[in-house]
């Protein structure tokens, strides 16, 4: 036999003698169990179901002037609601920006046309923003909701005589990074 035969069968030799002869292979490992006295519990946040939303519409947005309810509407004007929401907030490091939906505007009775199609546009004028203290609980969110109808809106007659449901508005809270 050549001396390359025999180093063959040497090499697949202890080869077999490492593998355990039976073609096992094994490696270490271990486990251990640890008990830490401590807990993390979820926070929350949500509206808080007692009277969610507190507030009116005004013709400005310091609420000094009330919308009167013979006020009629036209391309150009802007009208606030000016109130507080209740939020459920708990935990650290909770932020979270309050919302309108801007579909939650219903106009009747052209239900052709939605609050967009008319440029009226809705938005908070402290940017909806909340901040969250530690053990917080509920909490009264004061915010000033602007409600524009856009006059450089080309509408031709669309929109006239419509009534613009302001009373059933959906508010949303999203949390933010």
């Amino acid at each position: 036999m050549n001396r390359l035969a025999k180093g063959a069968i040497a090499t697949a030799a202890g080869g077999a003698l490492l593998l355990g002869g039976a073609g096992t292979f094994a490696l270490w490992n271990d486990a251990l169990d640890h008990s830490v006295d401590q807990s993390i519990t979820a926070g929350q946040l949500r509206f808080a179901e007692t009277d969610p939303v507190d507030g009116g519409w005004y013709l400005d947005a310091a609420g000094s002037t009330a919308l009167p309810d013979t006020f009629t509407m036209v391309p150009g004007d802007t009208v606030y609601f000016v109130g507080a929401v209740n939020l459920l907030a708990q935990g650290d490091n909770l932020s979270a920006t309050l919302g309108m939906d801007p579909g939650s505007i219903v106009v009747s009775p052209d239900a052709d046309a939605g609050a967009d199609d008319l440029g009226i546009t809705a938005e908070f004028l402290n940017g909806g923003e909340i901040e969250v203290r530690t053990g917080a609980g509920v909490l009264p969110h004061a915010f000033v909701l602007e409600v524009t109808w856009d006059a450089g809106t080309d509408l031709g007659l669309q929109g006239q005589n419509a009534t613009l449901a302001l009373q059933n508005v959906t508010f949303t809270l999203q949390q933010t990074a």
